[in-house]
């Protein structure tokens, strides 16, 4: 074992220390890190064989950290959680950048095969709950930090710090949305949509059941607002809602547009029955290939 007494001599040795970024720090249901029983300081188990001298250390309990979302694809978005570890620890080959002596410094994290084994049983009994895990990696990152004031050499340098990132693809389960929302909605669509079957010169029943799924779509859009993320931009559920707010409002646009013709002249009242089965087959058939678009 390496002798901690040689620490003060300014012998070198593997890093001590590693840092995850974590945002939140709960005693409650984190371990910590196992001290050392005589020295009181954080456990590191040092080792030497192949001419290599390699720092293993054990840390367990349960970390909270943070990912930016992308939710441009909602519900059907694929998201990557990716947990960062780094040395804290200047990696560089410039002697003139280190702090302690007139020597390269050159710090490496590489990880165990037990990590990689630990990422695929997380997959295998996948956690998460409205999630499915695609993948899971482990990758070295290099941190450059440009313009980086240094206070002990008194200047501004590029900083490189070495440090892997654990990477956890997912992909969210999105029959709730399917089968709660994106169905609903069309169905409700297509009741508005009938009218376009009945005829023309029907007005007040037109305008009824047209009035009334509009209602419906509106009413509905509160049942499952809580179950859309509010952001400054549209997310593919949200377009997929606007779209049916339009096509829903067409069908009262039409009969209204359509009210000033009725029972006017047979041939007026022929080119309106022949203008509303033209919206009917191909409105319905642009709605649907929007629709496509939008989700894929």
């Amino acid at each position: 074992p390496v002798s901690y007494e040689l620490l003060d001599t300014g012998f070198r040795v593997p890093i001590e220390s590693v840092m995850m970024k974590e945002y939140k720090w709960d005693v409650d249901i984190r371990n910590g890190i196992k001290n050392d029983r005589i020295l009181g300081i954080p456990f590191v188990d040092f080792t030497f064989d192949n001419e290599e001298v390699r720092t293993i250390r054990n840390e367990s309990g349960i970390g909270q950290f943070r990912q930016k979302f992308n939710f441009n694809k909602f519900p059907f978005d694929t998201q990557k959680l990716i947990i960062n570890i780094s040395s804290g620890a200047r990696s560089t080959s410039n002697p003139n950048l280190s702090t302690t002596r007139n020597d390269a410094t050159v710090t490496f994290i590489t990880p165990e095969p037990g990590a990689f084994i630990g990422l695929d049983n997380f997959s295998k009994n996948n956690y998460l709950r409205e999630w499915s895990v695609i993948s899971t990696n482990i990758k070295s990152k290099e941190i450059i930090l440009h313009n980086y004031y240094d206070h002990w050499l008194k200047k501004v340098i590029t900083d490189n710090t070495n440090s892997i990132d654990l990477i956890i693809e997912i992909k969210r389960n999105s029959a709730h949305y399917l089968y709660k929302i994106i169905i609903p909605v069309f169905l409700i669509l297509c009741v508005a949509w009938s009218v376009l079957w009945i005829p023309t010169h029907k007005l007040d029943a037109r305008l009824t059941t047209s009035i009334v799924a509009l209602l419906a779509l509106i009413a509905y859009n509160f049942v499952f607002e809580n179950d859309i993320p509010k952001l400054e931009y549209l997310t593919d559920l949200d377009k997929y809602v606007l779209l049916s707010y339009v096509f829903c409002c067409i069908p009262t646009f039409i009969s209204v547009g359509f009210s000033r013709f009725i029972l006017k002249t047979k041939k007026k009242q022929t080119m309106v029955t022949k203008i509303n089965s033209h919206i009917r087959r191909w409105g319905g058939f642009f709605y649907l290939f929007v629709t496509f678009q939008i989700f894929y």
